[in-house]
């Protein structure tokens, strides 16, 4: 990692580096010995977690606000001011800060801080979390009142009254029993997980965005997510140059005309009954795609509630199934794919779950990387059932993949999808195997993208006629995809 000392290296821990783990609070440890020793070199630390993706420079926002010794990121679900301010200091009370960016000035007392955080993390008698203690530290004497960690009231709804705040700027406090100063970095322009794939704030208040934290995210999922958001650039060419891709329109239920009267358990109730409708096509989909051999781009699904939607039964059911403190979160949105599915279980061990089903992200046609050719070449077709069935799923409304983008390339998408004509439609029984599947679309085989205009009845018990040596892994392996939705 680095030279501690002439004759050695601090080695960084390998193996299991899973959240509070031994190797991931060891981590810690190194991260605090670094910080301790650039502060030694007299110049100011900007820190930053390796999830994050920053969209601008952050140091003309920091030169603002020279009497902060600390400036971190919050993991508040909500802003306490519409502008482009530092937050109230109460958030540090309610939330914790998060040190996956944040900024340190050289001072004395800034060293001192740094030696107690150090030395809290290398007491022997228990493992300790380098964020979990940064804030213990800071919140010394900072208030004037406190909460018990028994009182299970509403984290928000606390009111949190500084002991001490900067004369030149009452949204810094003085911290770490009045030794050093801290602000909090607004949550709209220094963004965590929740607050950027979720609720997407900084669209709604039209703030600039200077940094995105993967955070609130499991690990294997936040390349993903940064994929969809068009913000990870490591892919080579071949990965945009894929042949063969399948796409479709997902359609969700109608909320009820009284939808915005529901109490939380309700909505709850409609949340689990939409998602299933969706999984049901999802898994229509992934079947073609296997049966076709092509790469599924991936649908956006919708939810009614936040995947945390628990707490707004059993805590606050003022929140009607919205994350703790995101009071403002509209409901419905379009969710990350992991709230709903394991992606992890997509592509991985053939052998064991069957054959893969081979994805990419729901704007993988809108990203500029992807060659025009590919978007120039996508068939629309509708396969119908036989007229004695019932229309597929008539009380739902299609939800389009381009949602999940910006306000102006989404228009541009959606008159895109309006002049696109429906090539073919195509009749097909209830129950289809995976070879008349293939035999009904064989004219179609060169086309880079066939897009499915609905795929809610359609081969909907298209596991059942499978080629007997796939069927039961292709099975197995949507057993173990549920296993994930926890919803």
């Amino acid at each position: 990692m680095y030279n501690n000392a002439a004759n050695g290296a601090v080695e960084m821990p390998e193996g299991d580096l899973a959240f509070l783990s031994p190797g991931f609070l060891s981590i810690g440890l190194h991260k605090l010995a670094l910080i301790r020793t650039i502060l030694g070199y007299k110049v100011d630390l900007v820190c930053s977690d390796v999830d994050t993706v920053w969209l601008q420079n952050p140091l003309p926002y920091f030169a603002r606000f020279p009497e902060a010794n600390i400036l971190a990121s919050s993991d508040a679900t909500a802003p306490t001011h519409d502008d482009e301010g530092l937050e109230n200091p109460q958030v540090i009370g309610r939330h914790d800060l998060n040190i996956g960016v944040m900024m340190l000035r050289c001072t004395k007392n800034m060293t001192l801080f740094v030696d107690a955080w150090q030395q809290q993390l290398q007491r022997k008698d228990a493992q300790h979390w380098d964020q979990e203690e940064f804030n213990a530290l800071l919140r010394i004497n900072m208030f004037k009142n406190h909460f018990s960690w028994w009182d299970h009231t509403d984290p928000w709804d606390r009111v949190y009254k500084p002991k001490a705040t900067v004369a030149q700027n009452k949204r810094v406090v003085w911290a770490f029993d009045h030794s050093v100063t801290v602000g909090v970095l607004p949550v709209s322009m220094f963004a965590n997980g929740h607050i950027f794939f979720v609720q997407k704030l900084y669209e709604k208040l039209r703030s600039p965005l200077h940094v995105v934290h993967a955070n609130f995210i499991g690990g294997g999922f936040k390349r993903h997510r940064f994929r969809e958001a068009q913000l990870w650039l490591y892919d080579k060419p071949a990965y945009y140059s894929v042949d063969h891709l399948l796409s479709f329109d997902m359609r969700t239920l109608q909320p009820p005309a009284n939808w915005l009267h529901l109490n939380s358990r309700h909505r709850v109730q409609f949340h689990l009954e939409s998602i299933g409708t969706q999984l049901q096509q999802f898994w229509n989909a992934a079947g073609a795609a296997v049966a076709l051999n092509r790469t599924l781009i991936l649908p956006q699904f919708t939810c009614y509630c936040d995947e945390l939607w628990y707490w707004s039964l059993e805590v606050n059911p003022g929140y009607k199934c919205r994350y703790v403190g995101a009071r403002n979160q509209t409901l419905p949105f379009q969710c990350p794919h992991d709230m709903v599915v394991n992606l992890l279980q997509l592509d991985d061990v053939p052998a064991k779950f069957g054959a893969a089903v081979k994805y990419r992200e729901s704007t993988f046609l809108d990203n500029p990387r992807t060659p025009q050719a590919i978007k120039d070449n996508v068939t629309r077709i509708r396969l119908q059932m036989p007229d004695q069935l019932p229309e597929p799923l008539p009380n739902q409304v299609p939800v389009q993949a381009s949602q999940h983008l910006p306000e102006h390339l989404r228009v541009q998408r959606q008159l895109q999808q309006m002049a696109e004509p429906i090539v073919t439609q195509m009749p097909v029984s209830w129950t289809v195997t995976e070879t008349e599947l293939r035999d009904t679309l064989s004219q179609y085989q060169s086309h880079r993208v066939l897009h499915m205009t609905d795929m809610g009845h359609v081969i909907l018990n298209s596991y059942r006629g499978w080629d007997k040596r796939r069927s039961h892994a292709s099975l197995d392996r949507w057993r173990f995809l549920l296993f994930a939705f926890v919803h």
